[in-house]
C-alpha cells in the first residue's frame, strides 16, 4: 500500500518535523513522499495538525548556516499553510507528555510533546520518519520510510 492509499482512510493527521524538512529541502529520498502529503493538505483532501515544536526544530540548522530564506520558507510552511493547524503546547499537553514518558521511558521530551499534541487533537495518524515512535500505541504511527 502506498502512503497516498493509506491516507485515503484518514481525515486528519499530525505531521512531525521531518516531513516538513524533506518537503522544503526536496530531500532526494523522502522529498516526493513528503510532497504528496502536503499536496493533499493544499487540495483540501486531508487536514493536518502540528505543534510549535515543529517550528522550533526546523529553524536551527538553516539559521546557523545563515540561510535566512530557508528559515522564512519553513516559517511560512508551518504557520501559513491552509489546512494545517499549528498548536501551542498547553498544560494538558505537558501532562500527557509526562504520562507518555512514564509509559515509554526512552521517549524523548520533544517527541512526547508532539505525540501528546496529536492525541489531544484527536488525529487519525501521526506522520513521521522516526522508527522509534512505532512503539506508541495511543495513535497510529505512519513512518515515511515504510512507504518507499
Amino acid at each position: 500500500m502506498t502512503l497516498n492509499e493509506h491516507l485515503d482512510v484518514f481525515e486528519k493527521v499530525f505531521i512531525d518535523t521531518a516531513p516538513f524538512i524533506y518537503f522544503i529541502q526536496q530531500d532526494l529520498t523522502f522529498g516526493e513522499i513528503a510532497k504528496s502529503v502536503f499536496c493533499r493538505i493544499q487540495d483540501e483532501t486531508l487536514k493536518a495538525e502540528t505543534s510549535v515544536i515543529t517550528l522550533a526544530e526546523v529553524i536551527p540548522r538553516p539559521m546557523s548556516r545563515g540561510e535566512t530564506e530557508l528559515v522564512e520558507e519553513f516559517e511560512d510552511l508551518v504557520t501559513s499553510t491552509e489546512g494545517l493547524t499549528l498548536h501551542d503546547i498547553s498544560i494538558p499537553t505537558c501532562k500527557l507528555a509526562g504520562r507518555l514518558r512514564a509509559k515509554y521511558p526512552t521517549l524523548k521530551m520533544m517527541d512526547a510533546l508532539q505525540v501528546s499534541t496529536a492525541i489531544l487533537y484527536d488525529v487519525d495518524a501521526f506522520i513521521t520518519n522516526d522508527t522509534k515512535l512505532r512503539k506508541i500505541d495511543e495513535v497510529e504511527i505512519l513512518v515515511l520510510k515504510d512507504y518507499l
